[in-house]
């Protein structure tokens, strides 16, 4: 909590955190599978991810909460692509 607090981690979810370079990462992963799909569903970014649908639905929610991406049905289209610089 003490690292969050600093601003050198940034929790998606209580309990999980990730660092700031990570979140980025997430960022660009989300901007690609936006040009190359039109949006971004819990499916692919599952797959690209390589993590379990829980967790990449976690980290998604995260983007929609923060204004990144907005939520539209099954999918999360790319809302505001200048939070994150790009890669």
């Amino acid at each position: 909590r003490q690292a969050a607090q600093q601003g050198i981690i940034t929790a998606i979810v209580k309990d999980r955190y990730y660092r700031n370079d990570r979140i980025v990462e997430f960022a660009n992963m989300i901007r690609d599978l936006d040009q190359e799909c039109g949006s971004t569903c819990a499916a692919d970014f599952r797959d690209r991810l390589g993590v379990g649908r829980k967790l990449a639905i976690q980290i998604l929610e995260y983007f929609d909460r923060i204004g990144f991406t907005r939520r539209r049905g099954n999918d999360h289209l790319l809302r505001d692509a200048l939070l994150f610089p790009e890669k």
